[in-house]
């Protein structure tokens, strides 16, 4: 990771900063619970190489990255269920991409709950309202949060604040995923 006295002691004239976007708990009840994680709060997980002992997982957030840690727990022996604000998983994906995540999720076994919005965890208890607006309830052994991503330009005002010539670019600018990237950096490289 850089660090803002990293980059100021190099002396670039300009920076470009990708840093990407943070991943906040949900500020809902029981959220700050240890079997709550977000892509933030992933690298041990994901570095387990071994499957353990199945639990029963549930993915908040039915996104590119949602699908791609169901499909890891799923592999470990997991019991998983994705739960989708939107009517559509994968959403930022291309429509057949969109298709393969949803089609491997579902071969796979991973439980696909759209229009569900997160209302509370009791300890292992989840509480979701359906499309119907009924409340249903979840016991989960762990609980993935890839929703509610914010841009981080933490880095970007560090460098500011010192003076340094920053250019955000990405989801630490604002979310816009690999598309949005792309084109701040041809903006950015037009710019320059």
């Amino acid at each position: 990771t850089a660090s803002a006295d990293e980059i100021e002691a190099q002396g670039f004239d300009a920076v470009l900063v990708a840093s990407g976007a943070g991943w906040p708990r949900p500020a809902l009840p029981g959220a700050q619970a240890p079997h709550v994680q977000t892509i933030d709060e992933l690298a041990g997980w994901l570095a387990e190489e071994a499957t353990g002992a199945p639990e029963r997982v549930v993915v908040v957030g039915g996104n590119k990255a949602g699908l791609a840690l169901a499909g890891v727990a799923r592999r470990r022996g997991a019991e998983v269920s994705v739960l989708e604000e939107g009517d559509v998983f994968a959403a930022a994906v291309g429509l057949v991409g969109r298709w393969r995540y949803v089609h491997e999720a579902r071969e796979q076994g991973i439980r696909l709950v759209p229009r569900a919005r997160l209302l509370a965890l009791d300890g292992k208890l989840l509480r979701y309202e359906d499309a119907q607006g009924g409340v249903c309830e979840l016991e989960a052994d762990r609980v993935l949060v890839t929703s509610g991503a914010r841009p981080d330009p933490s880095l970007a005002e560090a460098l500011a604040a010192r003076g340094i010539r920053a250019h955000s670019l990405g989801d630490c600018r604002e979310l816009g995923f690999v598309e949005g990237a792309f084109l701040d950096a041809a903006r950015i490289a037009v710019a320059l």
